[in-house]
């Protein structure tokens, strides 16, 4: 009779722990939902670095002291991050994020494909003077104009960006095609 209770409850045993499994989820299965947000904080840090006067405007104070160039350096790894943000937000599969993951994340493809779209075909920074002197405006009176006083280190930052500005001035014009 032993044996078969032992029996018995080594198979009851192995239905539980097949039942826990089971409702336990799916395993190894990807947090698509973490890697949505990685990536969504990624592209803004990327959108910080493109676009710091924007987001300077925008109220983010880390941007306050940044400085895009257009040199073909910074635009050329402007690209390569756009790329492969755009490739990351692709391997997601939309019916594992809720729909405003889903929303967000259009946003994002497109403002990725948009910026790429400008600077390997539009090329503007070749072509319009008034990006550099509407750049070196921002530049010079984003930090005097705001009324939250600089955090530490900023007005530093903000004194190499203007000193940055009048070195990169003159460069950038010469870049302008006829």
């Amino acid at each position: 009779m032993r044996p078969a209770r032992s029996v018995s409850a080594a198979s009851g045993l192995l239905c539980l722990a097949l039942l826990a499994s089971g409702c336990a989820g799916e395993k190894n299965v990807p947090d698509y939902a973490e890697t949505y947000r990685r990536l969504a904080s990624s592209a803004v840090k990327l959108y910080i670095r493109i676009e710091p006067l924007r987001g300077s405007r925008l109220g983010l104070a880390s941007a306050d002291s940044l400085l895009f160039s257009y040199s073909r350096e910074e635009t050329g790894g402007a690209v390569k991050s756009l790329k492969n943000l755009e490739t990351q937000f692709s391997k997601i599969p939309a019916g594992r994020l809720s729909e405003e993951e889903v929303d967000r994340a259009t946003v994002i493809i497109n403002w990725l494909r948009g910026t790429r779209f400008g600077f390997e075909v539009l090329d503007g920074n070749r072509s319009n003077p008034l990006l550099y002197t509407w750049a070196a405006e921002e530049a010079l009176w984003v930090i005097p104009s705001r009324v939250v006083p600089p955090y530490d280190g900023e007005l530093e930052a903000y004194r190499k960006r203007i000193l940055r500005t009048g070195e990169d001035l003159p460069e950038r014009l010469s870049r302008l095609s006829s």
